[in-house]
C-alpha cells in the first residue's frame, strides 16, 4: 500500500485534472501521483484539485479520475498515462472500469444534455437501496409529496416473493418506477444542479419523464387516478389466468432481428404483437407460447424470454384509449424550459394538457420506436444522453442506434454500487464532456 493512503469512507471521489493542451497531461499526472503518495487523506487531495479546477474552469479539457483511496487514485493515473494517447489520437473517449474518463472531443459546450427515462421492466432487486440514505434531503421532499414512507415507496423489493408480486402487477410496478425516477431527477436537479434541456422516454418512461421534469402542476394526483383504475390494471396484466395452470399464458420475447421481418411474420398469420423496437436489429413481441413456436421457426434468429407480459403497446389496450386520454389530462405547469421528444406524431411535444395526454396515449397503445425517438433527439442537437433509472439498457441501445455519430450515452446506475457512487461515475463523464453542474458538492462528504 502507498504510504499515507487511507480507506476513508470508501465512497468514490472525482479528482479533476484540467488542461488546455494534451502535451501537458503527462506532467500533470506525474505531479498528481507525487501528491497522492504524500497525502494522508484523499479528501484533502480532492479539495485541492477542485480548487485548482475552479481557477481553470474555462479550459477546454478535463481528465476525471475516479477513486476511493489514494492508492486507487495512483492506479487510475497510471492507467491513464499508459493508454490515453491511443484514444485521444482517434477521437475516442478514454474510460476505466472504476469510472475515470477523458473526452478528447467534449460535447457539452455545443451539444444538449438529454435525460432518458427507461421502462418499468428494468427494475431489479434492491435497485436504489441507498438512494435516500445518500441524499436525505430528497427523502424529506418525497415524504411531503406522497404523504407516506418514501423509503418503502421508492426502493425495489429484495426477496423473490416480493419481486414476483411486483412483476405480476404492471400498475404497482409502474408506480414504483415513476417514483424512483422522480427521486433520481430530484437529486440531479436539486443536489447537483444538473439541468437538461431535452428529455425522452422509453415505453412507460415517458410518464416518468413528464412527472419528473415539471410538466404537470400536481404529478402526484396521477397516482391516485391510476390506483383506482381497475379496468387498466385488469387489461395490462392480461387477466384472467388460465384455469389449468393459474399462470399467465401470454409471454414477452426479445428477438434479435429487424422489425420488418417480424411484421412480415405477423402479416403471414402469426398472431403476435410487435410492442417495442429497441434498435434496428432488436425488437420485443407479445404473444402466446404457441405463436412464439411458429415465430421462432419462421425467423430462425436468437430470442430471449422475458419474465413479464403486459399488454402495453398492443391491441388489447385500444378499448381504453378514451379513458387513457382523460386520465393523463392533467393541468400543466409553466413551461419548464425542456423540450420533450417522443415519436410520431410528436417530435417535440407541445406544452399543452391535451397534447401531453395524447402523446402518452399514443405511446402506450402503439409500438415503441426507440430509434425514431433517439434520432429525433439527436436531430434536435442532443449529444449527451443520461439514463435516469435502473440498468444501462437505454444507454446501450442509444450507442447502437447512433453508432459512430458523436455522442455519449451515460447510465447513472451500476448494479452492486451505491447510488452515490453510480452518480459519481456518471458525473465524471459529464465533467470530462464539460457539462455544467454544481461541482462544490462533490468534495463535501
Amino acid at each position: 500500500m502507498i504510504p499515507g493512503s487511507r480507506m476513508t469512507d470508501l465512497r468514490l471521489q472525482i479528482v479533476p485534472v484540467p488542461f488546455d493542451d494534451v502535451s501537458q497531461l503527462p506532467d500533470l499526472l506525474a505531479r498528481l501521483t507525487t501528491e497522492a503518495v504524500r497525502t494522508t487523506h484523499l479528501n484533502q487531495l480532492v479539495a485541492s484539485a477542485w480548487s485548482n479546477h475552479r481557477e481553470q474552469f474555462t479550459v477546454r479539457y478535463c481528465l476525471a479520475l475516479v477513486a476511493n483511496t489514494t492508492e486507487n487514485l495512483v492506479r487510475e493515473a497510471s492507467a491513464c498515462l499508459k493508454s490515453f494517447r491511443s484514444f485521444w489520437d482517434t477521437g475516442r473517449e478514454w474510460r476505466t472500469p472504476a469510472g475515470s474518463c477523458l473526452a478528447s472531443n467534449p460535447l457539452g459546450p455545443t451539444g444538449r444534455l438529454a435525460f432518458v427515462y427507461p421502462g418499468i421492466a428494468s427494475i431489479y432487486p434492491g435497485f436504489a437501496e441507498t438512494l435516500l440514505a445518500d441524499y436525505p434531503e430528497t427523502r424529506q421532499h418525497l415524504a411531503e409529496l406522497i404523504g407516506g414512507d418514501p423509503i418503502k415507496a421508492t426502493r425495489a423489493p429484495t426477496t423473490n416473493d416480493e419481486i414476483a408480486a411486483l412483476f405480476a402487477d404492471a400498475v404497482a410496478l409502474g408506480e414504483l418506477g415513476v417514483l424512483m425516477t422522480y427521486a433520481f431527477t430530484h437529486v440531479l436537479r436539486n443536489h447537483y444542479r444538473l439541468h437538461p434541456t431535452l428529455a425522452l422516454g422509453y415505453s412507460l418512461g415517458e410518464i416518468s419523464m413528464f412527472a419528473s421534469l415539471g410538466t404537470w402542476q400536481q404529478p402526484e394526483s396521477l397516482l391516485v387516478r391510476i390506483r383506482k383504475w381497475d379496468a387498466l390494471r385488469a387489461t395490462v396484466n392480461m387477466r384472467p389466468l388460465t384455469s389449468e395452470t393459474q399462470t399467465n399464458e401470454w409471454q414477452t420475447l426479445v428477438v434479435s432481428c429487424g422489425p420488418d421481418r417480424v411484421r412480415q411474420a405477423i402479416d403471414a398469420g402469426i398472431a403476435v404483437y410487435l410492442t417495442h423496437i429497441n434498435t434496428p436489429n432488436e425488437v420485443v413481441v407479445l404473444g402466446r407460447a404457441s405463436e412464439f413456436l411458429r415465430l421462432r421457426e419462421r425467423l430462425a434468429c436468437p430470442v430471449t424470454e422475458q419474465p413479464v407480459a403486459f399488454a402495453f403497446h398492443a391491441e388489447p389496450l385500444h378499448p381504453l384509449r378514451a379513458e387513457m386520454q382523460q386520465a393523463y389530462s392533467l393541468e400543466v405547469a409553466p413551461r419548464p424550459g425542456i423540450d420533450f421528444v417522443s415519436q410520431s406524431p410528436f417530435l417535440k411535444v407541445p406544452h399543452h394538457m391535451k397534447s401531453v395526454a395524447a402523446c402518452i396515449t399514443n405511446t402506450l397503445c402503439g409500438t415503441v420506436d426507440f430509434p425514431q425517438i433517439v434520432e429525433g433527439a439527436y436531430s434536435a442537437n442532443a449529444r449527451l444522453f443520461l439514463t435516469i433509472g435502473p440498468r444501462a439498457s437505454c444507454s446501450t441501445w442509444i450507442d447502437t442506434i447512433l453508432r459512430e455519430q458523436p455522442h455519449a450515452a451515460i447510465p447513472i446506475d451500476h448494479p452492486g454500487a451505491t447510488t452515490a457512487d453510480g452518480l459519481t461515475r456518471a458525473l465524471a463523464r459529464l465533467l470530462t464532456h464539460r457539462v455544467e453542474f454544481d461541482h462544490s458538492v462533490l468534495c463535501v462528504r
